[in-house]
């Protein structure tokens, strides 16, 4: 009896789909495939490739033809690599698949735009590979329609035939409810009385990000998975059509060792100041269960034709396993990137932070190229496309929770992964910024420059992005405000002048500058009858952190003492200042006030500022590297929002 395999896109019936129903013998469910083309997406497809130039009109922009540009850049087009493509039918008098094998082992090859299309794209990718075309269409069948007996024979075939890679645009669909049980997946979550909705989603994504989903169906056996199993078995990676039915998973891309290719679309917006780019599902229902998806040009309707463009990178890797090695790593990073955008991290308690830190490690120590401890060795197509995401995803969140030397780490990773990409040398110039906050002399400038030529980067990238220009504006004013300064000033001593005002004050003072290695020198009485203090770090090795040192000592002497009754705290950077910090009762408590170099006063509000916020902010300020009005309320305007620092007044 022949069974029926459907196409995972069109096909050239006359709505491309076969509608029977389920055969109740089958151990599968057997159902029509659907999109929203009203014709055959197939046919519509091929009237976009030309045969005379063998390309087609469709934009191959985005990540994945990035690194297909790559791959080709390092002369890998696929020469030695054999592909067997299993379909329908082909059309073999085009004079670019003409040169390729046709192996009728089934039913004789009846010309079809679904095959040929599926032929045709992963010729764009690997267009050096050779090709087994195996036509398994039952040319007695009006629709022309898979033959699963054919189909398993393709594949037992391709496997004599030594083949790198089996593409499979093709699969019967089976309801999710048959294969997957939620009742089993969820059997060990936590079952306590104040367990959240929250905490099941956290736990299920850990589970689902360290178990492949596969390994939870319950298949059973026949000809086609019996040839799938021997052909994994066997190093054959097969990548399969995800299917186009959200309710279902797909045979054989549901089973473990192939490759599920889809389409998605990207969505961009700035959050926060960052770029973020989210995925969305494609334009027709596709099986929510895939590997690996492709930014879906428009109008290309069917998961069919995802598949031999993954198929291709395959074809086009260092060696084509690395794709199925892979699958662990983009898993992690996905469900990690899921979680991180779909919870606010003000939201977030230390054990979610945790979760996600230790998925998005894993997705990085999965991958089977640790680019991490390799950087610049060698560059690889298939983690340029599948493993970017994962160290400029992991570098963001790092940025979030003001890691900034780990994002330093992982956001260098992900630029030489993917040098041509703009995303991690903009994130990484704002890492390198943050590191140079509190950090002086030679250091600092080392920092900022590296942080104005990844801006620089970026930028040309995407020149005409106003977020970008005016980063790398704000980084070279804040590069050269530094170098200035540093031929301005000695750099070897920071020398603050603190007004103390009682004995409470100075024994807090005490303390704090012993607990934290700072140099407390009691200073003369001044004519105020006040006391005053000189503030230096221990020695010169301690500069490099001792203007982030001061600014903490500085705001937890303020918190230890007299709070409301002494008033807001005052920088006073004027040359004629008397004392360089002090506080002031008409200022109020929550409240700083900064008389810049080059005169004025700037007022900032930090009553709901964490205290890292703070700290960090007045050392930025105590560096002396922002010298007017107009420095000091654009650095307090571009901080981020969850800083909140507010600039409440500036005047001349």
């Amino acid at each position: 009896m022949q069974r029926a395999v459907q196409r995972a896109g069109g096909g050239t019936a006359a709505n491309g789909y076969d509608k029977r129903p389920h055969a109740k013998g089958d151990p599968m469910t057997v159902r029509a495939l659907q999109t929203e083309a009203g014709t055959g997406p197939a046919t519509q497809l091929l009237l976009r490739y030309d045969p005379a130039a063998r390309t087609w009109d469709f934009a191959k922009n985005g990540e994945f033809w990035e690194a297909v540009t790559l791959a080709h850049s390092l002369g890998q087009y696929g020469s030695g690599r054999r592909v067997a493509i299993i379909d329908d039918g082909f059309d073999i008098t085009l004079p670019v698949l003409a040169s390729h094998t046709l192996r009728s082992i089934g039913p004789p090859n009846a010309p079809s735009a679904h095959g040929t299309a599926v032929a045709l794209l992963l010729l764009e990718v690997a267009p050096e590979a050779e090709l087994l075309l195996y036509p398994t269409a039952n040319t007695n069948d009006a629709h022309l329609e898979i033959d699963e007996d054919a189909v398993a024979a393709a594949i037992n075939d391709a496997v004599k035939q030594n083949v790198h890679v089996i593409n499979l645009s093709l699969g019967k669909a089976v309801p999710v409810t048959e294969l997957f049980s939620a009742q089993n997946f969820f059997a060990d979550a936590p079952k306590t009385d104040d367990t959240t909705a929250e905490d099941l989603v956290f736990w299920a994504a850990q589970r689902a990000a360290t178990l492949d989903v596969r390994e939870t169906l319950m298949l059973g056996a026949d000809a086609l998975t019996s040839a799938v199993e021997a052909a994994v078995a066997a190093g054959v990676v097969i990548v399969a059509a995800a299917g186009n039915d959200a309710d279902h998973f797909f045979v054989p891309a549901a089973m473990a060792g192939t490759i599920a290719a889809g389409f998605t679309r990207i969505r961009t917006e700035v959050i926060g100041g960052f770029e973020s780019v989210s995925l969305r599902v494609p334009s027709f229902t596709q099986s929510v269960l895939t590997d690996f998806t492709v930014v879906q040009p428009p109008d290309v309707l069917g998961s069919s034709f995802a598949s031999p463009l993954i198929a291709g990178l395959a074809v086009v890797a260092r060696d084509p396993q690395t794709l199925v090695e892979l699958k662990p790593a983009v898993r992690r990073s996905g469900w990690a990137t899921r979680l991180w955008r779909d919870y606010p991290q003000d939201e977030w308690r230390p054990d979610r932070q945790g979760v996600i830190d230790e998925l998005f490690k894993a997705a990085v120590n999965k991958a089977p190229h640790h680019h991490h401890w390799q950087q610049g060795r060698y560059q690889c197509p298939e983690c340029a496309f599948l493993l970017y995401p994962a160290y400029n995803n992991y570098g963001l969140f790092t940025l979030g929770w003001k890691d900034f030397t780990h994002a330093e780490v992982v956001l260098n990773t992900a630029r030489s992964i993917a040098p041509y990409r703009f995303e991690a040398p903009a994130n990484l110039a704002v890492a390198l910024r943050e590191l140079a906050v509190g950090v002086r002399g030679d250091d600092a400038v080392r920092l900022l420059a590296a942080a104005c030529e990844a801006s620089a980067a970026s930028l040309a990238r995407r020149p005409s992005y106003g977020p970008y220009l005016d980063t790398f504006h704000d980084l070279v004013n804040q590069l050269d405000n530094t170098i200035n300064y540093q031929g301005e000033e000695a750099m070897t001593d920071i020398q603050i002048r603190v007004r103390i005002d009682d004995e409470d004050d100075l024994a807090a003072a005490t303390q704090l500058a012993e607990a934290e290695g700072i140099e407390l020198q009691q200073a003369p009485a001044s004519p105020d009858g006040g006391v005053d203090a000189l503030i230096a770090p221990i020695a010169a090795v301690l500069i490099g952190a001792g203007v982030l040192a001061v600014a903490k000592f500085i705001t937890d002497w303020l918190r230890r003492t007299d709070q409301e009754n002494k008033g807001g705290l005052v920088i006073d950077q004027r040359a004629d200042a008397k004392d360089d910090i002090y506080r002031d009762k008409d200022v109020p408590y929550g409240f700083l006030v900064i008389y810049p170099k080059d005169g004025g006063e700037v007022k900032v509000d930090v009553k709901k500022a964490p205290e890292e916020s703070v700290d960090r902010w007045i050392s930025e300020v105590i560096s002396g590297a922002y010298k007017t009005i107009s420095d000091l309320a654009k650095l307090v305007s571009d901080k981020p929002a969850d800083e909140q620092l507010k600039l409440v007044d500036t005047s001349a």
